[in-house]
């Protein structure tokens, strides 16, 4: 069954361990109950109204449903696009990543802040996703918005990469979200307000408390993630600040490389190549570097 929402209502189909947990939930927490036809019928307050139906449905309707819905949420239920609808209008944390597809140079998080009022300055400046944006604009770009609004980012070189990959044992998804998590952290010290956490999405909640685990950090209301989505740096400006932020520190980290790089090619210029696709230039380049420094300049996963 779609999943539906309007300003009055919310209808999706639940599994059963969902449809249980809310059960439970409602059973002890609403105003009254009752049972009607093959349904459960709950007034959580005097304006809303949740029924259950025997084919684990959910029906919510009456006034302030957006709040209903973003009380019966983790660890009860998750109601992503509800959550969605109802924050761009908030004070949100977009949080992306770059680096992760590049040979050279390490990976880089970064963290944006947004209220609605940093959100249209933003849009004025011409934010948008910085895949969409040439390296000029990256850098002008970027420089606005850290004047704007407060931030945060984490730098992972390419040898703590290697180390945290090969000595560590750490995926490419705990990598993310350890680098994620730090800059989340960080910010929220910064900012000493309430705001909702967007991720662009590379896993899901359960999965990313895993991730956290992994790395020994406990999943609280400071590092929380309130929504995880694909594709979020086209949704959520301060996701797409984010993005032109993680970026920008990235080339700047790939300008020092190229400056190292250099003494290995007879003091001549040389602009590293991005991506992962010219394995002939990129192989060549790499081949300058003597074998006991290349993880200092060049990601070791990389399988060709």
């Amino acid at each position: 069954m779609k999943q539906i929402f309007k300003i009055n209502q919310y209808c999706n189909k639940l599994n059963k361990e969902d449809f249980e947990r809310v059960y439970q939930y409602l059973m002890q927490n609403s105003l009254k109950q009752k049972t009607e036809n093959k349904c459960f019928v709950f007034w959580v307050n005097k304006n809303v109204v949740v029924k259950l139906y025997e084919t684990q449905t959910i029906f919510i309707y009456g006034k302030n449903v957006v709040n209903i819905v973003k009380e019966l949420q983790p660890p009860y239920l998750k109601f992503i696009k509800t959550i969605e609808a109802t924050i761009n209008n908030e004070n949100i944390i977009g949080c992306d990543e770059v680096g992760f597809g590049d040979y050279f140079g390490g990976v880089v998080s970064a963290c944006v802040y947004t209220d609605p009022n940093i959100e249209n300055q933003l849009r004025n400046l011409g934010v948008q996703d910085s895949k969409k944006l040439n390296d000029s604009e990256i850098k002008k770009l970027a420089v606005k918005i850290m004047q704007l609004t407060k931030y945060e980012y984490c730098v992972l070189t390419p040898k703590i990469f290697n180390y945290l990959n090969e000595d560590k044992g750490y995926n490419m998804n705990v990598i993310k979200t350890y680098i994620h998590n730090t800059c989340i952290s960080n910010l929220k010290n910064k900012l000493k307000k309430d705001a909702k956490v967007v991720m662009d999405q590379y896993c899901d909640e359960k999965q990313y408390i895993k991730y956290l685990e992994l790395i020994g950090v406990e999943y609280s209301n400071h590092n929380r993630i309130d929504v995880f989505t694909t594709k979020a740096e086209s949704k959520y400006i301060a996701v797409a600040a984010a993005s032109i932020i993680a970026r920008y520190c990235f080339l700047d980290e790939i300008k020092q490389l190229e400056k190292e790089l250099k003494k290995y090619n007879n003091n001549n210029e040389i602009s590293i190549q991005l991506g992962a696709v010219n394995k002939k230039l990129i192989s060549e380049q790499v081949n300058l570097i003597p074998v006991d420094l290349q993880h200092e300049f060049i990601k070791k996963n990389f399988k060709w």
